[in-house]
């Protein structure tokens, strides 16, 4: 059952972050940013965020004027069993209810401190305490659970502080209680090697086109750029509006988007294209330094295509490799002709790592490589910073070779994100062949 509706006003929504941490530097606040995603999703948005000390004057004061304007308030933090753990407390307080241990709350504590191996003391018990009518939302990665509480006028959910706890209660326990507002409908393109003034100029005309009552949006999150339609599509018109507009944007963006999944990254999408083809992928990387293949093993389940990487750092590493599959050869004259960055040497790499992981394991193999001068030091006129061959093979041949550049003044670190990115794009590219 919702726990409210929008037919007679708008919700109002706001996030409490409790914590000395969020406010002296220590710790950056993560979470309100979780929330806000999650939110737009369902076309909703916080209209108030406070940010609080563990002071006990100062959290009654922000539950006061929560609770003065506000439905739904999302609060995170200070559900530990430290002394400076106070949120339940305190909110009980604020609320005049009593504290009760949940037995429910106390035997998962009990087993989750057994499964760890480590003694629970009596200063844990304080997480099995909530105001009395709460419900307990267990924590499945952590001790300290969270709960909800609804009076007569609003809803509380409260989480731990740390993000991925915070997360797991979220998505276990809270989204399906926060009603999407009515008829809304939300599409996303996540493009990459764009700029939103390129992608302003080109879609200029759609956007203008558009009703008051539809948005576009943009997102940027280096080296890629999101940008998506989201309104409310109440009627017949407002429905052929965000269709044709979509339709647009689809044609004008071509080549230029990946994915209209929203949140789902380029090493998830490779790696799922990887399975569907029966191909065994890797990867052989110089001025990446291995960050292809970190990001496709960020990907659960990435285990069952990617058979691994090299990282051919030095020039002496390249030709080690190339001599495990006899192309020392060809890789000795690519460089010595060509020198280390350049598509010669990437597409060797490449064939390299393919031939050595068909080997391996007995399967059609692609393979990709990077090799690139990644700064602020090493460029030269003819190779300068910014600069990235990148090759894919199979176990056969060269399938594909290009170079890229990135634009100036990137740090070592973005040039590095900007290959990696280009090369996982390359790999995508090949797999759609199969």
């Amino acid at each position: 059952m919702r726990l409210f509706s929008f037919k007679f006003r708008k919700m109002n929504i706001e996030i409490i972050s409790i914590g000395r941490e969020l406010l002296d530097g220590r710790t950056i606040d993560t979470n309100s940013v979780f929330f806000g995603e999650e939110l737009k999703k369902r076309g909703l948005v916080p209209r108030f965020y406070q940010r609080v000390d563990d002071v006990r004057e100062d959290m009654l004061a922000a539950f006061d004027i929560a609770a003065k304007r506000s439905d739904l308030i999302f609060v995170t933090g200070g559900l530990g069993p430290t002394s400076d753990d106070l949120t339940t407390e305190i909110f009980a307080k604020f609320m005049s209810l009593k504290l009760v241990e949940n037995p429910e709350a106390r035997k998962t504590l009990e087993n989750r401190f057994q499964s760890l191996g480590r003694t629970m003391h009596d200063s844990q018990l304080k997480q099995a305490q909530f105001p009395q009518g709460a419900k307990h939302l267990t924590n499945d990665i952590g001790t300290a659970p969270g709960f909800s509480y609804q009076d007569k006028h609003r809803k509380w959910f409260f989480m731990p502080g740390v993000p991925s706890e915070m997360k797991f209660i979220f998505k276990n326990h809270i989204q399906n209680e926060v009603p999407p507002q009515k008829n809304f409908k939300r599409k996303v393109w996540m493009t990459h090697f764009t700029s939103e003034g390129e992608l302003q100029q080109k879609l200029k005309d759609v956007i203008a086109a558009l009703p008051k009552e539809i948005s576009f949006f943009y997102r940027t999150r280096f080296p890629e750029n999101h940008l998506g339609l989201s309104g409310v599509v109440d009627t017949e018109d407002l429905q052929k509006y965000f269709e044709t507009a979509s339709k647009q944007i689809e044609e004008i963006l071509a080549d230029t988007f990946f994915s209209t999944t929203e949140g789902q990254g380029l090493e998830a999408i490779v790696t799922e294209l990887a399975r569907k083809s029966g191909i065994h992928a890797a990867s052989v990387e110089s001025c990446t330094g291995g960050l292809v293949s970190s990001r496709i093993t960020d990907v659960s389940g990435s285990s069952d295509v990617w058979w691994g990487a090299y990282c051919t750092y030095d020039n002496s590493a390249k030709l080690d490799l190339a001599a495990a599959v006899d192309l020392e050869t060809q890789m000795n004259e690519a460089l010595s002709d060509n020198g280390a960055v350049s598509e010669e040497v990437a597409s060797t790499m490449a064939l390299c790592g393919a031939k050595k992981t068909s080997k391996s394991i007995g399967t059609n193999s692609l393979c990709v490589s990077t090799t690139g001068v990644a700064g602020p030091s090493g460029g030269t006129k003819d190779k300068p910073v910014g600069m990235c061959c990148i090759a894919v093979a199979n176990e056969s041949r060269v399938l594909f070779k290009t170079t890229v550049y990135a634009r100036p003044g990137l740090s070592r670190q973005q040039n590095k994100l900007y290959f990696s990115q280009h090369a996982l794009n390359s790999l995508r590219l090949e797999l759609l062949k199969q």
